[in-house]
C-alpha cells in the first residue's frame, strides 16, 4: 500500500471518529429533548418535532461513519464491529420510536437504548485514537 493510499485511509478513519462524536453530541441533545417533550421545556420550542429530526440526523451521520469506516480498510476487527454495532443500535432507535405511538411502554426501552449507545460510542472513542496513532 502506498503511503498516499495509507494517509488517504487514515483520514477516513479519522472522518468515521469525528461523525461518532457528532453522533454522540445528538445522543445527549435526544435525552434534553425527549424530556423536554414530557413538559420541562422552553417556552414555543416544538421539542417533539426536533426530538424525531435529531434521531434521523443521527442514524445518517452512524451510517456515514460507518461507511467511512469500513472504506478506511483498517483492520481492527474489535472496532469495526462496535462501528456496526453502533449503527444497527440507531437503526433500532428509528425503528422503536416509530412503534412507541402504539405501545407506549416501549419507549421505557427506547430510553435504555440510549445510554447503552451513549456508553458504546465513548467507549469507541479510544480505540479510534490508538487506532489512528498506529
Amino acid at each position: 500500500m502506498s503511503e498516499n493510499e495509507s494517509q488517504a485511509n487514515l483520514n477516513l478513519l479519522k472522518w468515521s471518529m469525528i461523525l461518532t462524536g457528532v453522533s454522540l453530541a445528538l445522543i445527549i441533545w435526544q435525552g434534553m429533548s425527549g424530556i423536554g417533550q414530557l413538559g420541562y421545556t422552553f417556552e414555543g420550542w416544538l421539542l417533539e418535532d426536533y426530538h424525531a429530526s435529531a434521531g434521523e440526523i443521527g442514524l445518517v451521520i452512524s451510517l456515514i461513519g460507518l461507511s467511512l469506516f469500513l472504506a478506511s480498510k483498517h483492520e481492527d476487527k474489535k472496532l469495526k464491529g462496535m462501528q456496526m454495532g453502533y449503527a444497527t443500535m440507531w437503526l433500532l432507535q428509528i425503528g422503536l420510536a416509530h412503534a412507541i405511538s402504539g405501545t407506549p411502554w416501549i419507549g421505557m426501552i427506547h430510553v435504555l437504548i440510549a445510554f447503552m449507545m451513549f456508553g458504546h460510542g465513548l467507549m469507541m472513542m479510544p480505540k479510534f485514537k490508538d487506532a489512528l496513532t498506529k
